[in-house]
């Protein structure tokens, strides 16, 4: 019993890697020549939960972190956050970072360089449905069973219909709020420089809700990431070390290019406008459910800034025509129908239509 306990208490420590030779798991790791034998710190980046499960570019959506010093005083990283929706989820005070490095935990001094920027993006949104594939096959329903109760002859089929599922991307505004800053993580000599072989960074953030709808669940995210030292220090070096470097991820962020989640009035009135001139050229689908999506998009454009509309109608117009096109064929207009009303659902609850 008691070693199992000691390997349990062994396990733990190693996941925040608090425990010699042992490597603790990570959301994402990269490698750097040892600070204490460079006296500086290699250039560095590592990031994790990007835009691309929501149809977003990496300078638009981002979440990173680079450490920029290491010496026998103080451990800094600079880091990105991105989230949606809500400031603090690009907020660094709102958030909790914890260091661990050679079996010390350590909690920072914060400071915010780019306070938290919000401006609306087109991405995606995927879909799913089940579908009639057309096909079907025969099924034993009925017949002589054995003792155990399965059929070993049958005397009565059934054809039943051949379904799959199938996922498809549908046109959606995120507002996205990115922010940046710095961690520093006070160690006064408390760590040997010899024996330190990694740095575990702990980053806890509360996922906004749109990340939590998409995933399906609410929970805080809890990201784990690791620098692994490279070299071997002698237990000789002197009581100074380490230096400065890294990447500057957070003071060179610059907010991204999108459109102000505030539409200034003269702006919505030309958007209003080009919406006008535009929406006699969108294609009509000739599926009911289509065209009445299509329209809630126009509508939705007239009530954004004039660069958002203009993406949301230009997207109106796409998706009309990728409609017609499905409808037109006789083994895609159920799922052209049932996707455009589905789309339409997911319409309703952007918050920039309502």
């Amino acid at each position: 019993m008691k070693k199992r306990t000691y390997l349990s208490a062994l396990t733990v420590l190693c996941a925040v890697g608090a425990f010699a030779g042992c490597k603790p798991r990570a959301d994402g790791f990269t490698k750097i020549q040892h600070p204490a034998l460079s006296s500086n710190v290699e250039a560095n980046e590592v990031e994790w939960n990007d835009g691309e499960p929501f149809g977003l570019a990496k300078d638009v959506f981002r979440n990173v972190a680079s450490l920029t010093e290491m010496d026998q005083d103080q451990v800094c990283f600079e880091i990105v956050l991105s989230g949606f929706d809500d400031d603090s989820a690009a907020d660094l005070a709102r958030a909790g970072f914890v260091l661990y490095v050679d079996g010390e935990r350590y909690t920072p001094k914060v400071e915010q360089l780019v306070t938290p920027q919000a401006s609306v993006h087109r991405g995606k949104k995927t879909e799913w449905e089940t579908v009639d594939t057309g096909r079907s096959e025969a099924v034993c329903v009925d017949g002589t069973k054995n003792s155990q109760g399965q059929i070993v002859q049958c005397t009565k089929w059934q054809e039943n219909a051949i379904t799959e599922t199938r996922s498809y991307d549908v046109p959606m505004d995120y507002k996205v709020v990115q922010g940046s800053g710095q961690a520093c993580f006070e160690t006064k000599g408390r760590v040997n420089p010899a024996e330190a072989e990694h740095v575990l960074l702990e980053i806890t953030n509360a996922k906004s809700e749109r990340t939590s709808a998409f995933w399906g669940v609410q929970y805080k995210a809890t990201t784990r990431l690791r620098w692994d030292l490279l070299g071997d220090v002698p237990e000789t070096i002197g009581k100074q070390w380490g230096g400065f470097g890294g990447t500057k991820v957070a003071k060179g962020l610059k907010p991204s290019a999108g459109t102000s989640d505030e539409p200034e009035a003269d702006e919505a009135a030309a958007a209003a406008a080009e919406a006008d001139e535009e929406e006699a050229e969108i294609t009509t689908v000739g599926l009911k459910a289509c065209d009445d999506y299509v329209k809630a998009m126009v509508s939705c454009s007239e009530k954004m800034p004039a660069a958002a509309g203009k993406a949301m109608r230009d997207g109106a117009r796409q998706s009309a025509e990728s409609f017609k096109t499905m409808a037109e064929n006789k083994a895609t207009k159920k799922s052209a129908e049932a996707a455009c009303k589905q789309a339409a659902q997911s319409l309703k609850q952007n918050p920039a239509c309502k």
